[in-house]
């Protein structure tokens, strides 16, 4: 099991406001597994660019309908 830790950061609603938040991937059965400790989302995909990209998509919808 490779891991990997990453920052990200997201802007919320479009805002100038952003948030830096930290990414944790992991390498699980082929697919690269991002998890956002701080928010709790979780995505994937096939490479880590991917699941960084995926993660940073799930968290910023996340951020914007959970308020």
């Amino acid at each position: 099991m490779t891991k990997h830790d990453d920052i990200f950061i997201i802007s919320k609603n479009g805002k100038s406001g952003m948030r830096t938040l930290n990414a944790v991937i992991m390498k699980e059965e082929g697919m690269y597994v991002a998890r956002c400790p701080e928010v709790g989302t979780v995505s994937q995909g096939k490479t880590v660019k991917t699941a960084l990209k995926n993660l940073r998509e799930a968290t910023e919808l996340y951020l914007t309908y959970s308020s």
